[in-house]
């Protein structure tokens, strides 16, 4: 059985939400680059302050680079910048990098 080492530093809290990518850098992943409108939707998991575990139908790459658009405690679009640091089937991992504000 494979053992996990949990790597984040913020404890992760139930979260589900609908979330909008958009591909920063699409050649890093080629499924981004096929997206018609630009972006597609996922939905949260849970959230953290550093990231975010995303449930997607778009076959993501590990070390893309995407913007994130949701709604948090109210506030509608929220924008965060993040990289995905795991891809394992239809989930994948999200490290936020910074913070865009409206």
């Amino acid at each position: 059985m494979e053992q996990r080492v949990e790597r984040r530093n913020s404890k992760r809290e139930n979260f589900e939400g609908k979330v909008e990518i958009y591909p920063l850098f699409p050649s890093y992943s080629e499924s981004l680059d096929r997206t018609p409108k630009g972006f597609f939707e996922a939905f949260a998991r849970d959230l953290s302050w550093g990231g975010v575990c995303l449930q997607t139908s778009v076959v993501l790459k590990a070390g893309s680079f995407i913007k994130l658009q949701m709604e948090l405690a109210g506030v509608k679009n929220v924008e965060m910048l993040g990289h995905i640091t795991w891809v394992r089937d239809t989930l994948c991992g999200v490290a936020f990098t910074s913070l865009i504000n409206n």
